[in-house]
């Protein structure tokens, strides 16, 4: 999806959220609010300002959206406009020279079904697994719905459901879990062009599993709404619900998925059908994944992770301008940075009034950022929820990732941190010294001030080093450091094993706040044999004669005081005598 599309997502729910089309806390009658459902209250009052950085859950949304691109791109004039289609027919989607769909997968139907969810499960610490059983869709039908074309590569239209492992209590007392496993595919196809034959590309992909609540309420389920309902050029998503839809992992007419602590103990696992070209480098918010991927000769492609969920910082918190460093103060002064105060964004420049940034969590700008706000706000997180969920790497952030990654037409590679915020794309590899570069950042203290502990994982499939290291099929080594900013080596448990054609590296234990992960690979150059050269078969009319001449063998034999020397081919001590 264009990136100004995501921005233009991005603002109008924020919008949303500040005129009050969605309430602030889910469960309110509960004394304690989990941590997976924490969100940062806003302050209105001159002075106050804040860095928001929290892993935003994935979308609840079915929808196949037309872009008319009408005018010319670089005036103001062009229209960006985006109209929801019920079907490819639609007119707004003929006319439309560049159409996608976002939606999220629904459990397999049948052993044709292309684009679908296969199983969730569970692993228990005594190593016994336990299938998940799917209950019910929350939403079953909505108005952006449209029809499915799956030998197109457009997957059929879901938002999400109940589902149960028997006997794997949550932190919230239930056995129920939602998956959310979130798809944008989208097709350029020109303009007033049909749809025939020409196939959706894969944009986007995402899973999370979440631990749920089943909830009663005044809820309605999020929805797009586009250029003719809102009057804006851009698509937006939100909810009319009278409570709070931002804690559910999906809501319903009447229901509310709400998100809880997951298991940390359990290894929680999905196994997801994708029926087109799938890139090949994941992120994760997962540890100690184990990776199962593979593809038919129809390009259907079968991605199973099993992994231990992770907990991840929450960065938050207000402070009054007199507290700012003048770093901060002067990066929030520029005109580069697009969020305000409360979403009003006309303040970014005004230093008195109230400033919220909801920075990203990938990426070199918002590792710079969070290290100027790392010490106004206390080198604390406001917040630690667990998560599990992996996603493709976009394009973007992809660049300058070397092209043995970058080009990977199946699920290649996977990179996993419980860090708030990591550089963008794969590792960082340094082809002079053979080393592949990973930086993190976190908070050094949990909201409890207990020292919060790192972990990394990076799972590569072994035939994707030939092609980045020059490797051949000889046995692989592989260490893994931890370095902190003035490289110096950090502690750490570190764990380097392979598997089923994956090799797997693993560091977890050691301190934050901006460590570098460093990830070294050799390999042993193979021993070549020496052959001799085979000795050539005589030619028996010119073999000269050969005399062999016996050995003579003497032997030296003993009785009592006297000894005898024995010679000859067959020389023997006579009877009486011993040989000496």
């Amino acid at each position: 999806m264009p990136k100004g599309i995501q921005e233009g997502m991005k603002r109008l729910v924020m919008a949303l959220l500040s005129l009050g089309l969605v309430f602030p806390q889910v469960g309110a009658s509960s004394n304690v609010i989990p941590d997976e459902q924490y969100t940062q209250k806003h302050k209105d009052e001159d002075g106050w300002k804040s860095l928001y950085i929290n892993e935003q859950a994935e979308r609840h949304t079915a929808s196949l959206i037309a872009n008319p691109r009408l005018g010319d791109p670089s005036s103001e004039a062009f229209k960006r406009e985006s109209y929801l289609c019920n079907s490819l027919e639609d007119a707004a989607c003929l006319a439309a020279p560049y159409v996608y769909a976002d939606t999220n997968l629904a459990p397999c139907l049948d052993a044709n079904d292309r684009f679908c969810i296969e199983s969730l499960y569970a692993i228990k610490p005594s190593g016994e697994k336990v299938e998940g059983v799917f209950k019910k869709a929350i939403v079953e039908t909505g108005t952006a719905f449209y029809q499915p074309r799956p030998e197109l590569n457009l997957p059929r239209p879901a938002m999400g459901g109940l589902w149960e492992i028997p006997g794997v209590t949550h932190g919230g007392g239930k056995t129920t879990y939602s998956v959310i496993s979130n798809i944008v595919v989208s097709l350029d196809k020109g303009r007033n062009i049909p749809v025939t034959t020409q196939k959706f590309r894969i944009n986007r992909f995402s899973t999370a599993i979440y631990a749920v609540n089943e909830v009663s309420g005044n809820y309605f389920p999020i929805t797009a709404n586009d250029s003719a309902k809102l009057g804006v050029k851009i698509l937006g998503y939100g909810s009319w619900s009278g409570e709070n839809v931002e804690p559910c992992a999906v809501a319903g007419v009447g229901v509310c998925l709400a998100r809880q602590p997951l298991p940390l103990d359990h290894k929680l696992g999905v196994r997801v059908r994708i029926g087109a070209e799938l890139p090949g480098w994941f992120h994760g918010r997962v540890f100690n994944p184990e990776i199962s991927a593979s593809m038919d000769s129809s390009g259907l492609q079968r991605v199973e992770i099993s992994a231990f969920p992770v907990q991840v910082p929450v960065v938050g918190g207000w402070v009054q301008s007199s507290q700012l460093t003048e770093e901060v103060k002067n990066w929030i002064t520029t005109d580069e940075h697009p969020f305000g105060g409360s979403g009003n964004w006309a303040n970014k420049s005004i230093v008195d009034k109230p400033f919220t940034y909801n920075a990203e969590v990938n990426g070199n700008e918002a590792l710079r950022i969070l290290k100027m706000w790392l010490p106004i706000l206390g080198d604390k997180a406001v917040a630690v929820p667990t998560m599990w969920r992996y996603r493709v790497l976009t394009g973007d952030e992809m660049g300058g990732t070397p092209k043995c990654i970058s080009d990977a037409k199946e699920f290649s590679g996977l990179v996993t941190t419980n860090a708030s915020v990591y550089g963008a794309g794969a590792p960082d590899f340094k082809k002079e010294d053979g080393v592949l570069d990973y930086k993190v950042m976190a908070p050094h203290f949990t909201p409890k001030n207990e020292e919060f502990l790192g972990t990394y994982d990076l799972a590569i499939k072994k035939s994707l080093t030939k092609c980045l290291y020059g490797f051949t099929d000889a046995p692989i080594s592989a260490s893994i450091s931890i370095f902190g900013e003035d490289g110096s080596k950090k502690v750490a448990t570190t764990v380097v094993g392979e598997k089923d054609g994956w090799l797997y590296l693993t560091a977890k234990g050691f301190t934050y706040s901006a460590p570098v992960v460093q990830v070294k690979m050799v390999q042993e150059r193979p021993t070549v044999a020496v052959v001799p050269s085979p000795t050539p078969t005589p030619n028996p009319t010119n073999t000269p004669l050969v005399t062999t001449k016996l050995m003579k063998k003497s032997v030296l034999c003993i009785k009592g005081a006297r000894t005898k020397m024995l010679v000859g081919a067959k020389a023997k001590c006579p009877k009486g005598y011993k040989k000496a």
